[in-house]
């Protein structure tokens, strides 16, 4: 199906993914060759998109008109492409100041398509009684975006770097449970920030790891722990201990001192977090 845009959106599309990598690489992901309304552009869009996938940069001019030759069929003359080509190149610059403009068209589009795609085919799912896939295709169609985070341009984006800086931005949110490591990581980890913990077998590795999470829980912060090799229900036994200060060989005696203790303790915390495993 094609665009719902005049011609000179579509040419402003194609001029912008032959030019500008930044906006390529936004709209790739959202963008189908069959959703331009006309032959030439559809195949314009192919392969410069397929020559960036190859070789991480834009093709020339030449380039793109040598692959059309390979491309096109019989009954198509390259002299219509290079025509076309000449079109494209003489779009208003003025109209492509703003390619925020075009990238929020694609995305307007690329969403209702993907979208209609994905009703079209849960009708087919929906007699197959296969409700996780419609939920799938939804899901998907839904999360069409071009938010792509290209990461920041160190020798272009040194004044913003330094204003989010000054601004706070990258201030410490999530403690850990010792203090002495909050001291040499500057008062724990920022945003952003991966951590790794790396020790031999045995020494407590996941045992930090839960006390990690039962202090970001307990500093208001929403905490997902996931584990490879305890089942849930043995991690949540050890934030029992960690949260109540209950040994295990109690808790196995009955639950309704823990019961009672994280009752207290929800209603003693301020603004705390939850936790799923």
């Amino acid at each position: 199906m094609a665009y719902a845009f005049q011609e000179s959106i579509q040419r402003g599309i194609v001029y912008l993914a032959k030019s500008d990598d930044n906006f390529l690489v936004q709209a790739m992901p959202m963008v189908k060759e069959t959703y331009f309304e006309f032959p030439s552009h559809q195949k314009f869009w192919t392969v410069i998109s397929d020559y960036y996938g190859s070789y991480k940069k834009l093709p020339s001019d030449e380039q793109i008109l040598e692959q059309i030759r390979e491309l096109k069929s019989e009954n198509e003359l390259l002299s219509d492409f290079k025509e076309e080509l000449k079109e494209i190149n003489s779009v208003d610059e003025k109209s492509l100041e703003n390619e925020e403009f075009y990238l929020d068209k694609v995305e307007e589009f690329a969403k209702e398509q993907c979208l209609k795609d994905a009703i079209i085919t849960s009708i087919d799912l929906l007699k197959q009684k296969k409700f996780g896939k419609i939920e799938e295709q939804i899901r998907d169609a839904l999360s069409v975006s071009r938010d792509v985070d290209l990461g920041i341009d160190y020798f272009g984006d040194v004044e913003n770097r330094y204003a989010r800086l000054n601004n706070n931005t990258l201030d410490t949110q999530f403690r850990t449970p010792f203090e002495t490591i909050n001291q040499e990581l500057e008062g724990g980890l920022a945003p952003k920030e991966l951590a790794m913990v790396v020790a031999p077998p045995g020494v407590g590795k996941s045992l930090f790891l839960a006390n990690q999470a039962a202090r970001s829980v307990m500093d208001g912060k929403d905490v997902l722990y996931i584990s490879l090799e305890m089942s849930e229900d043995r991690v949540a036994q050890r934030m029992d201990s960690i949260f109540t200060r209950i040994k295990q060989v109690e808790l196995k005696k009955g639950h309704k001192m823990l019961t009672d203790r994280l009752e207290q303790m929800k209603d003693a915390a301020y603004n705390m977090g939850s936790l799923k495993i």
